[in-house]
């Protein structure tokens, strides 16, 4: 298993018998300039959970992790599937 937005919960990986790591990425200009190609011909899809404005950034990151861990899953010990990207609005 290999996630990218947060590490893995070992309990949870060696549960079901496989090795987990996080990757990070560092992305080129080029890199993103690709990206926006793929997005602005519709050839990449992104699933956007919400948008805010740059200004709420905080209230963004508090509200997406409140979405990824509820209580009742965090106590369980269960790795919640993320639902869509949160987008800040910078301009």
């Amino acid at each position: 298993l290999v996630a990218t937005s947060q590490a893995p919960v070992p309990e949870e990986a060696a549960k079901h018998g496989v090795h987990a790591l996080m990757v990070l990425v560092h992305y080129s200009g080029t890199d993103l300039t690709h990206l926006a190609f793929l997005l602005r011909t519709g050839s990449l899809k992104v699933d956007v959970a919400r948008t805010y404005p740059l200004a709420e950034a905080a209230q963004a990151w508090a509200d997406n992790a409140r979405h990824l861990y509820p209580p009742s899953v965090a106590a369980a010990g269960a790795v919640p599937k993320a639902r869509g990207k949160i987008v800040l609005e910078v301009a």
